[in-house]
């Protein structure tokens, strides 16, 4: 529960830098069936296309903390692969979208609160 609540805040502190004063979020959540996923998407900037390239790598966890990417998509880069999920990041006409899939571990029932 504390990395999926991690990986959530992360993502909403980087869409909210992102839309900036007057922009908007979208956060959704859902299952599908084997699956959390996660989506959010801004109303502001876009993502640079070398960070596009890093967050749909396979190998996403072995993003290097640099001047390219901030602490926040470090640590969900790190905590999506320690959990076997998958990033999927575009930019849309407006903004960008970040989706995280992440499979539900050994079907214990957990609470993040």
């Amino acid at each position: 529960g504390t990395s999926v609540r991690q990986i959530g805040l992360n993502l909403l502190l980087n869409a909210s830098h992102a839309a900036g004063y007057g922009g908007t979020i979208v956060f959704r959540s859902d299952t599908d069936g084997d699956n959390l996923r996660i989506s959010v998407r801004n109303s502001g900037r876009k993502i640079p296309e070398n960070l596009l390239q890093c967050l749909n790598d396979k190998s996403n966890g072995k993003l290097t903390l640099d001047d390219r990417a901030g602490l926040g998509l470090w640590v969900i880069c790190r905590l999506v692969e320690e959990l076997r999920g998958q990033i999927q990041a575009v930019n849309a006409e407006e903004g960008a979208i970040v989706r995280v899939k992440i499979p539900f571990g050994d079907g214990a029932v957990r609470h993040a609160a």
